[in-house]
């Protein structure tokens, strides 16, 4: 499923794509790409997973031209690891200098911030996905149900219709051996 993500600095939409994660069948997770458009350098690329609790698992930035020394801290486990375990619910998606509970960098504000941004705006584009799956899914079941109802009925009329012809032919057999017994009969009686 694809939703679009805002725009990034040039006005461009951004979308975001949402892949699933199955073992055994059960859903452990699904992770997908943000894009921040408003990093220091431009856009900021995300891959965040997300637990089947609504928690981030883990983040990974795939793409970025933030100052080395700077704002490329974001690519150190020390930030990423911030996210480890937040929901929407249990975190104040901000930096510190914001009142928020995310670290940011000396000399660089700008990229971490655009960072937390993404991912919780990636967190609240996540529930929004589940919701129109739920509702894709929804769909299709009606549909199916749909679907199999007709069939039964179709089924159901060729079955009517067979039995009636079967029936219509058993009776004209019935009948038609009963007229030759009793003309058998009427004959065996007259000699």
């Amino acid at each position: 499923v694809k939703l679009e993500n805002g725009v990034d600095k040039k006005g461009n939409p951004v979308e975001v794509s949402f892949y699933r994660g199955r073992k055994s069948g059960e859903l452990v997770g699904t992770a997908f790409t943000v894009v921040a458009p408003d990093g220091y350098s431009g856009n900021i690329s995300v891959m965040i997973g997300v637990r089947p609790d609504e928690r981030v698992n883990a983040i990974e930035i795939l793409n970025h031209a933030e100052t080395p020394g700077l704002g490329d801290k974001i690519t150190f486990s020390s930030f990423k690891d911030l996210f480890k375990n937040k929901g929407l619910e249990n975190a104040d998606w901000r930096v510190k200098k914001d009142g928020g509970e995310f670290d940011q960098f000396s000399g660089a504000t700008i990229s971490p911030r655009a960072v937390v941004g993404a991912v919780k705006k990636g967190l609240d584009d996540h529930i929004a996905y589940n919701q129109k799956l739920i509702d894709k899914l929804k769909a299709e079941n009606d549909a199916n149900y749909s679907r199999a109802v007709t069939i039964l009925w179709m089924v159901t009329v060729a079955v009517l219709l067979v039995v009636g012809f079967l029936g219509y032919k058993m009776y004209h057999v019935i009948t038609g051996g009963l007229d030759r017994m009793q003309g058998a009969m009427e004959d065996v009686s007259s000699s």
